[in-house]
C-alpha cells in the first residue's frame, strides 16, 4: 500500500495533467472551428468540461481534509479522467482523433504507482474505451477520416467496417491499429510495473543500507564509550577486591558475611573478565576464520556464565535429543550478545526463563523466553535500530545484540508468547561441531 503522503502527491501531479488537458481541450477545439471549420457539438464538450473541472474540485478537496488517501482514491480518480477523454474523443472524431493515444498515459501512471486489481481496472478500462470508439465513432468522425495524398477517391476511413467496401467487410487497417494499442497496452502494464518495482527494491535497499550505516555509528559511539569506561573501572574494582579481601580476613567467623562477599568477589572478577575480554577482542575477526563449538556444549557453558551474573534466576533449558549435534560459532562477541538478551528475559520475569535450541540443515535456532509484561509495540518497532528507553532497560543491549548477531549472519526478531510474556527467536548459520 502506498503511503499517504505518496498518493497526495500523485494526486498533485493528476491535477496538473488534467489542467493541461483543459488548456488542450480549449485550444484544439478552438482550432478546429476557426481554421479548420469543423462544426462541433459544443453542448458535451461543455459536459466533457464540467466534468474535468468537477473532478479537479473533488481532488482539491482530498488534498485539503487530507483524507480519504488511499489507492482506491487515486484509481477513482484516473478512472474520472479516463471517462472525460472517451467522451471528448466520442464527440470529436472516436478513434480517428490524434489523441487518442492519451489512453496509454494513464495506463503509464497506474503501472508505475498502483499495483493489483486496481492497475488491472485502469489497463482493461482504456481498452475496453478504446475499442468501444471504433465500434461506436462518434458523430464527427466523418469529419475525421485520412485522405490519401495525390488521391481524393480513396478515403482511409477509421471505422471498423469498410463503407466504401463492400457490407459486411472488415477495415482490417482499423483492426491493426486496435491490435498495436493492445499490445502498447500489454507492453507499458507489464514493463512498467517491473520497472517500479526494481526501483521501489532499490530505494528499500537504499534505505536499509542508510539505516545500517546510522546504527553501526551509534554502535561505534557506544564502543567508544565502553573502552572509556572499561579503562576507568580497572582501578575501582581493585580497590572494591582489596576491601573484599580484608572484610574477609577481618571477619572470618561471620558465616553469613562470607556468603555475601564471596558473591561479590565472584562478580567482582567477573566484571574483570569481561574487562579483559573487551582488550583482548577489541580487534575481532572476521565470522568465516572463527572456529565452532557443539551446541549442547556451548549452551552449557553459556548458562554456567550467565549464573555466575544471576545467581538467583533458575533458567530452563531445552536441547533436542538427538544426534549429530551442530555446531555453533564460537566468539565472544556472540556470547555476549545472548547474555544480554538473557539478562533483559530476567529483568521481565527473574522467575521465569526459558532457552529452547532446535536445528535443521543449515540453521540453529534459539528461543529466549519470559513471563513478563510483554514489549510495547511503540518499543518494539525501533529494538534492534537505535537505542530506547523502557522500564525494563531493554535497548543498548538489543542494539549490540542484534548488530552482533546479524554480524554473524543471523537474525533476532521478537514474538508475543502465548499466555504472556515475550520469545526473542534467534536464527543463526550452522557449522560443523
Amino acid at each position: 500500500m502506498i503511503a499517504n503522503t505518496s498518493i497526495a502527491s500523485h494526486i498533485q501531479r493528476l491535477l496538473y495533467l488534467r489542467h493541461l488537458a483543459l488548456l488542450t481541450l480549449l485550444l484544439s477545439t478552438s482550432f478546429a472551428h476557426n481554421q479548420l471549420e469543423i462544426h462541433l457539438p459544443w453542448t458535451p464538450l461543455s459536459v466533457v468540461s464540467a466534468i474535468i473541472i468537477g473532478t479537479s474540485v473533488w481532488a482539491y478537496a482530498l488534498l485539503r481534509s487530507g483524507r480519504g488517501m488511499s489507492e482506491a482514491t487515486l484509481a477513482g480518480q484516473m478512472l474520472a479522467d479516463m471517462v472525460a477523454l472517451t467522451l471528448l474523443l466520442y464527440y470529436t472524431g472516436g478513434s480517428a482523433n490524434p489523441f487518442v493515444s492519451l489512453y496509454l498515459v494513464p495506463v503509464m501512471i497506474a503501472a508505475t504507482v498502483l499495483s493489483g486489481w486496481r492497475l488491472g481496472l485502469i489497463t482493461l478500462a482504456a481498452v475496453a474505451a478504446y475499442t468501444g470508439l471504433l465500434f461506436l465513432p462518434g458523430p464527427a468522425s466523418d469529419s475525421f477520416d485520412f485522405i490519401t495524398p495525390g488521391s481524393s477517391a480513396f478515403v482511409c476511413s477509421t471505422s471498423l467496417h469498410d463503407h466504401d467496401a463492400e457490407p459486411g467487410r472488415i477495415n482490417w487497417h482499423v483492426v491493426g491499429m486496435w491490435l498495436n494499442f493492445m499490445f502498447s497496452t500489454g507492453v507499458i502494464a507489464f514493463f512498467i510495473v517491473r520497472m517500479a518495482r526494481s526501483i521501489r527494491q532499490r530505494d528499500e535497499a537504499l534505505a536499509a543500507a542508510r539505516e545500517n550505516t546510522l546504527r553501526n555509528e551509534r554502535i561505534v559511539a557506544l564502543g567508544t564509550l565502553a573502552a572509556g569506561a572499561a579503562h576507568e573501572l580497572g582501578t575501582p574494582l581493585a580497590t572494591m577486591a582489596v576491601v573484599v579481601g580484608e572484610l574477609e580476613e577481618t571477619h572470618a567467623q561471620d558465616t553469613e558475611l562470607q556468603q555475601s562477599l564471596a558473591i561479590i568477589k565472584t562478580q567482582i572478577q567477573q566484571c574483570k573478565r569481561s574487562i579483559s575480554q573487551l582488550t583482548a577482542n577489541a580487534g575481532g575477526e572476521r565470522p568465516e576464520a572463527l572456529g565452532s563449538q557443539p551446541l549442547d556444549q556451548y549452551i552449557r557453558q553459556l548458562m554456567d556464565q550467565w549464573q555466575l551474573i544471576r545467581p538467583q534466576t533458575v533458567p530452563h533449558t531445552s536441547l533436542p535429543d538427538r544426534q549429530p549435534v551442530p555446531g555453533i560459532i564460537a566468539d565472544p562477541t556472540l556470547q555476549q550478545a545472548l547474555l544480554n538478551l538473557l539478562n533483559n528475559a530476567a529483568d521481565a520475569s527473574p522467575e521465569h526463563v526459558e532457552l529452547q535450541a532446535d536445528w535443521d540443515d543449515k540453521h540453529i535456532y534459539l528461543d529466549i523466553s519470559d513471563r513478563g509484561a510483554g514489549i510495547p509495540a511503540d518499543i518494539a518497532e525501533q529494538l534492534g535500530k537505535q537505542t530506547v528507553s523502557s522500564k525494563q532497560g531493554q535497548g543498548i543491549g538489543w542494539l549490540l545484540s542484534h548488530a552482533t548477531i546479524e554480524r554473524f549472519g543471523g537474525t533476532v526478531e521478537w514474538r508475543p508468547r502465548e499466555g504472556g510474556g515475550t520469545c526473542i527467536h534467534i536464527t543463526l548459520p550452522r557449522r560443523q561441531a
